[in-house]
């Protein structure tokens, strides 16, 4: 497995990638198969909760090799379950593009849309490991961990500073947004971005 591969399998376990579900339920209609005729929701649905049980296996794996009481120390609890929460909402934007606009809306609309609401969503990530960086420096300098309010302030600063490059991304990069080529094939076929679709998505 390529290290590409590699981060994408990882991303997908841990919900920070996009869903598939759409383009599963894309190719399997007119195969007869359990997924031809079902509605896009249940098939939304069912890998919404089969990538929610991998994570909650994942995460009791990390809690179980982190130990209860520096799990507990840390807060590791608050990460898991703003990354959760995240790729919850992420999954929602996803299946709102393209599952209900792709077709009605120009692709680069689609695109927009898309990449503002998901680097809105996953710009709190990156503001947990900052934090996790001052709780460590309070650790090595014996200061009782969340003393003062400079874990809220690093936590605050990052996530904002994270929040307005992802919308300066969303606006000024015109290329179809990582992930989504394997997550949406054969949806999107090879049509130029200034393009509708004439067909309607399945939903």
């Amino acid at each position: 497995m390529t290290m590409r591969r590699l981060i994408v399998a990882l991303g997908y376990v841990f919900m920070l990638g996009p869903p598939h579900a759409i383009r599963i339920h894309t190719e399997a209609q007119g195969t007869g198969g359990e997924l031809d005729g079902v509605p896009l929701w249940m098939a939304v649905a069912a890998e919404f909760i089969a990538r929610s049980g991998m994570f909650l296996v994942i995460s009791w794996m990390f809690q179980v090799a982190l130990s209860n009481e520096e799990f507990r120390r840390f807060q590791v609890f608050n990460l898991l379950i703003a990354v959760y929460v995240s790729g919850a909402i992420h999954t929602l934007i996803h299946v709102y593009c393209f599952g209900l606009k792709w077709g009605r809306w120009s692709n680069a609309r689609v695109h927009r849309t898309y990449r503002l609401g998901r680097n809105l969503v996953y710009s709190v990530i990156p503001a947990f490991p900052a934090a996790g960086l001052v709780l460590i420096w309070q650790e090595f300098n014996q200061i009782p961990l969340f003393q003062g309010q400079w874990v809220e302030w690093v936590f605050l600063g990052v996530w904002s500073a994270v929040a307005v490059l992802g919308l300066l991304q969303a606006f000024v990069v015109k290329r179809t947004p990582h992930g989504v080529e394997g997550a949406m094939a054969p949806v999107q076929g090879t049509k130029s971005d200034n393009t509708v679709r004439s067909d309607k998505t399945p939903h």
